[in-house]
């Protein structure tokens, strides 16, 4: 494990990790105050530095904001912690550490942004996933079941943790400059500037929608990786990750884009899938995973458990259920619960080695089989984290 917890001050701590062994792999970092967890972020900003670095692709950073501020005493005993798949404890050396007074006694006077709209009286849904999973049917759904506002497609929302990661980079590009006195930067923090990033993004909704429950779908990995970031402005979020599994998601997705490259068309299934894997465990209590064949086989049963995880009414839920039913999903699938055999089909519809390149090592994981039940023993389609 690669990694340093670079940067801390009475409100954040910045840093990064990163195992060479799994590259494309990325952590959560929890922030620990002796031995008792302050906040936790996910390391998945991008950085140029570490992209020059050789730091895999550069989506390794993590920026932590405390709920209060540190004293400088307590700056001096933050830990920055990760834990492995195995269990094991990693707490990522500080950077620098004997220059830490330097850093710390320094609060920038713009800290926070004036007005700035904590998201706390609005409740919104985010529908997640890889394209043709089941997104547009579950929007349907709930769009009709009410009492949630929200248009087909978002496609927008995505931008916000793109800004986030951009603003993480220059501020990482300029940490000398942020310890001068006489210069701007040293009188701002990045917290200002990420929040009055999130404020735009709170004026943009509430100008565009009429009630606090609303719902949104923007289908790309971006928009799954910046899940967490969509929690902190919007506290009270709700996430439902659609997903399907890589045989059947592939086959509809080159039935309805042909133009695009059989290779491609994994990458794209395989890449949201992972960027699943990545941020889940920070969105545990406000998130739930729901197949789209649990949606062709028992609309009821997906209307139960949605409308339970959401807290919704039993008329939302007979509304939903009547909506699910009526609502085939993925429609240039052969059939509502097309289920394609891998032994048989593979070298008709795929190429199996670029299948397996980039799809194969995600299929257990989520609990897929290789063959035509689909689903392993015990995975029921639907998980509420």
């Amino acid at each position: 494990m690669k990694g340093f917890l670079e940067y801390v001050s009475p409100t954040e701590a910045r840093g990064w990790v990163w195992r060479p062994e799994t590259p494309a792999e990325q952590f959560v970092v929890r922030i620990e105050l002796n031995g008792r967890v302050l906040t936790s972020a996910s390391a998945t900003l991008f950085r140029i530095d570490l992209r020059d670095g050789g730091v895999g692709n550069g989506n390794h950073a993590f920026t932590a904001y405390f709920a209060k501020p540190l004293t400088a005493q307590e700056c001096g005993r933050i830990e920055a912690v990760v834990t492995t798949e195995d269990g094991k404890r990693v707490s990522l050396p500080m950077l620098n550490a004997p220059d830490l007074a330097d850093i710390i006694v320094r609060e920038p006077a713009l800290n926070q942004f004036p007005g700035y709209d904590d998201g706390s009286e609005q409740f919104p849904v985010f529908v997640l996933g890889s394209t043709r999973s089941g997104t547009t049917v579950m929007m349907r759904g709930l769009l009709g079941a009410g009492p949630y506002e929200g248009l087909l497609e978002g496609q927008v929302l995505d931008l916000f943790p793109a800004l986030l990661t951009t603003i993480n980079s220059f501020f990482q590009s300029r940490r000398a400059a942020a310890l001068e006195d006489d210069t701007l930067l040293s009188h701002v923090s990045q917290r200002f500037f990420d929040e009055g990033v999130a404020q735009v993004f709170h004026e943009l909704i509430e100008r565009t929608f009429k009630t606090r429950r609303w719902v949104d779908k923007t289908p790309t990995p971006d928009m799954i990786y910046g899940a967490p970031y969509l929690r902190r402005i919007w506290p009270n979020a709700r996430f439902i990750f659609m997903k399907r599994r890589a045989y059947e998601n592939v086959e509809s997705r080159m039935r309805k884009f042909p133009d695009i490259t059989f290779e491609r068309t994994c990458e794209g299934w395989a890449h949201a899938m992972e960027a699943w894997s990545v941020v889940r465990d920070e969105l545990h209590g406000c998130a739930i995973e729901i197949d789209q064949q649990v949606i062709a086989s028992s609309p009821d049963r997906v209307a139960w458990e949605l409308t339970k995880f959401l807290s919704a009414g039993h008329e939302a839920r007979n509304r939903m259920a009547q909506i699910l039913r009526s609502e085939r999903p993925e429609r240039t699938s052969l059939r509502a619960q097309h289920t394609i055999d891998p032994a048989t089909d593979m070298s008709a519809l795929f190429d199996p080695e670029i299948f397996e390149k980039y799809c194969g090592r995600w299929l257990n994981p989520y609990g897929y089989s290789r063959d035509t039940s689909y689903f392993q023993s015990g995975n029921t389609g639907i998980t509420v984290l």
